[in-house]
């Protein structure tokens, strides 16, 4: 009896263990071939994924089937690749292009009460005091 619980334990982990024992692996570099550090992973349908070192490496094991999986990084294109995740891993090296931001004027203004006035002064004695000043800010083209 005790044997046949062993067996089925012994079964179960050697399933489980195989389940993830493929994935992805790779690495992700600019188009200049400098490693992008702690670029994401994701993979939206198991909402999981993983990081990049700060090498450019990473390994994101994976179940076997389709997947989408996005690589994104602040300041460059996402890259969606569709794979098909077999029972190894796949190498996949991924070069991510820069994209531009174009961010409109922002202004900076102060006048009037702050809508925080209540929160620190009590009564007549205030916690403390700042001047505030005029700012606006302009983009240089």
């Amino acid at each position: 009896m005790i044997n046949k619980i062993l067996a089925t334990l012994l079964f179960c982990f050697i399933s489980f263990g195989s389940v993830y024992a493929q994935g992805i692996r790779g690495r992700i570099t600019d188009v200049q071939g400098d490693a992008v550090p702690f670029a994401n992973i994701y993979i939206p349908q198991l909402s999981t994924g993983t990081t990049s070192n700060i090498d450019g490496n990473y390994e994101l094991k994976l179940p076997a089937g389709n997947w989408k999986i996005l690589f994104q990084y602040i300041g460059y294109q996402t890259q969606s690749y569709d794979l098909v995740i077999g029972k190894t891993f796949q190498d996949k090296n991924v070069q991510l292009i820069t994209q531009n931001y174009k961010i409109p004027e922002i202004k900076i203004l102060a006048s009037g009460e702050d809508p925080a006035y209540c929160l620190y002064h009590s009564g007549s004695t205030p916690l403390f005091s700042r001047k505030v000043y005029h700012l606006v800010i302009t983009k240089r083209g």
